[in-house]
């Protein structure tokens, strides 16, 4: 299932409540040139902890989506886009009227440490063969329009979140991986109102900007 949602902040504060280290068991070649990375073994609440230290003001139980109590963090409408919803309560209050979820599946949310990857599109991974270690991953993060299909063997096959924004993402629905979660980096005011066109299929005003629209409202996360 394909699934649609406007990142906030909060989202990072859910992610790296768990380990972002690299478990792999490297062919022999590989070894001396990936040595330093850890074994990654889960720790729950590590890297909430060190946050929590680095930034004495995280809230590490603020909630991953927006849900219709979202005004009670306070905080982020007192901030524009990318930093928070101020100017924008009104839109996604709208967009909510058509949700019906608010969470991770129930798989992932009963996994008391999560342990997440972030695969970025630098081009690093490439021969590397690094695929089914990523995809032993619990959470594994795309960006933007990282290529999969036809990278199996290098990158994974497997796909939780997808983060990115408009301007930056797929313009063909074949290129979604099934049951990834979709989620929207709004960093302007612009990219809410985009989401709301995709939710009630409006019409959108740039042709520049993705138009999949295959899913109703109940079936979109913010």
């Amino acid at each position: 299932m394909f699934n649609a949602f406007p990142l906030t902040i909060s989202i990072v504060k859910r992610l790296i409540a768990t380990s972002l280290s690299l478990s792999i068991h490297r062919p022999p070649e590989l070894k001396l040139k990936y040595g330093n990375l850890s074994k990654g073994a889960c720790k729950p609440g590590y890297v909430a902890a060190k946050m929590a230290a680095i930034y004495p003001k995280f809230v590490k139980l603020a909630p991953m989506f927006l849900d219709q109590n979202y005004k009670r963090l306070g905080k982020i409408n007192n901030y524009l886009p990318p930093f928070g919803v101020k100017t924008q309560d009104s839109i996604i209050d709208v967009i909510l009227t058509a949700t019906k979820k608010y969470g991770l599946d129930k798989y992932l949310e009963s996994l008391k440490c999560k342990r997440c990857i972030v695969v970025g599109n630098g081009g690093v991974l490439a021969n590397k063969s690094l695929g089914s270690h990523i995809d032993g991953y619990d959470v594994v993060v795309r960006l933007n329009q990282a290529p999969v299909s036809g990278y199996e063997k290098d990158v994974g096959s497997k796909t939780t979140l997808r983060i990115t924004y408009p301007e930056g993402a797929f313009q063909k629905p074949k290129h979604y991986e099934n049951h990834s979660l979709f989620v929207l980096s709004a960093f302007k005011p612009q990219d809410f109102k985009w989401l709301r066109q995709m939710v009630f299929k409006e019409k959108l005003v740039s042709l520049l900007l993705a138009n999949y629209r295959g899913h109703q409202g109940a079936d979109i996360t913010i």
